[in-house]
């Protein structure tokens, strides 16, 4: 009797615990609940995603340009297509005129020069290729080369898709000779003087290379890069950073008005070498 006593029990105790541990949860979320229903459980805080870029700035991406050139690698431009949320017309056209008037407020451009519509437009992403493997590699090098109509002449320049900032241009101008002549006869007489040394200064506060100097007139094989050219003058300078990469600054100036008096027709070309000779 005492056995049948004891095993009843076992049974009861057994389907208790099993009852509470089935119930047990439940009670204790209702319990949670009731505390703290009402209450914050979170906190609002601001949040701002980073965006990983390549590059940290304009400077460090032509650093990075520079230092493929010195290893010896000749970058190369493939054609893509823009994508769908590109800058339309209007809107580059208006970044460049931007751009435009600080390249003529650095006295880069002998007049001022504004694009009303543009002619063509190309986008390119720079490749080059590492001499070693494990060398550094381009990344994300793009820009756009825009080509447009301008008073008395056409003008195609390079201008950077992230940094908004032009590489150099060729410009050809038409106007006839005594319509020119007063505005800019001091900007050649400035050239001519210096062979173009400020310029190639201008061209790196420009581009905001505080860490770049500008070395002499770069020569090769012993020839002097500031030469005469048809009707005009040629200089090459080269800009170093403080790491030792470089490259070089192309300055062209073709048929200036200064050595024919009779004609008009001139040509310019300014700028960084290795983007001037991929356009």
């Amino acid at each position: 009797m005492r056995n049948k006593v004891t095993y009843m029990v076992t049974l009861l105790l057994l389907g208790a615990f099993s009852v509470l541990a089935l119930l047990a949860p439940q009670v204790a979320d209702r319990w949670y609940d009731g505390q703290t229903l009402g209450l914050l459980s979170y906190e609002k805080m601001e949040f701002e995603p980073c965006e990983i870029t390549p590059y940290h700035s304009f400077p460090d991406q032509m650093n990075a340009l520079a230092g493929q050139v010195t290893e010896g690698v000749a970058p190369y431009a493939v054609q893509l297509r823009e994508r769908e949320d590109a800058l339309d017309d209007e809107e580059m056209v208006q970044i460049a005129n931007e751009e435009l008037e600080k390249l003529y407020q650095a006295e880069i451009l002998p007049r001022k020069i504004t694009i009303e519509k543009l002619a063509y437009r190309y986008f390119y992403q720079l490749y080059a290729m590492p001499v070693q493997t494990g060398d550094a590699v381009l990344q994300n090098v793009c820009y756009w080369t825009l080509i447009a109509d301008i008073d008395g002449g056409s003008i195609a320049l390079t201008l950077d898709s992230t940094y908004h900032k032009i590489y150099g241009f060729n410009m050809a101008v038409t106007t006839p000779l005594e319509k020119v002549t007063p505005s800019i006869e001091p900007w050649l007489e400035k050239q001519k003087k210096d062979d173009f040394c400020s310029m190639a200064q201008a061209w790196c506060r420009y581009w905001e290379l505080a860490d770049a100097d500008i070395s002499e007139r770069y020569s090769n094989d012993n020839v002097a890069s500031t030469d005469i050219v048809y009707g005009g003058i040629s200089g090459e300078y080269r800009v170093v950073f403080s790491d030792g990469s470089s490259f070089s600054i192309l300055n062209r100036l073709e048929n200036p008005m200064m050595y024919y008096a009779k004609k008009g027709n001139w040509t310019f070309q300014t700028g960084m070498g290795t983007l001037l000779m991929v356009m």
